[in-house]
């Protein structure tokens, strides 16, 4: 367990916390595209006075929102290997348990 947790710490922070960081930032990217984008863009069509504006579109669902497959792809395997690699550590642990 000892030896599991040494390795774990010796890793740098981008390799422990990546797929955390990719997960924040889609959320954040969702969160402009859908809420706050299209709330600052009527907002500023009503102040400008300009009449003639047109929908808000976003910007992640150009190109058939290939952006959203590609992030949940990402996001869905990533997860799925992290389960492994804990399943992974947990039988290690259990092995060790067994042996002493």
């Amino acid at each position: 367990m000892v030896d599991l947790q040494e390795a774990y710490n010796k890793e740098p922070w981008y390799t422990r916390y990546w797929r955390a960081s990719i997960a924040w930032s889609y959320v954040i990217i969702c969160l402009f595209d859908f809420v706050i984008g299209p709330i600052f863009y009527v907002w500023y069509a009503i102040h400008s006075g300009d009449n003639n504006f047109g929908e808000w579109k976003p910007l992640t669902l150009e190109q058939g929102g290939l952006y959203h497959l590609s992030m949940g792809a990402i996001l869905g395997v990533s997860s799925w290997s992290r389960g492994q690699e804990k399943i992974k550590q947990m039988e290690v642990v259990e092995n060790t348990k067994k042996d002493a």
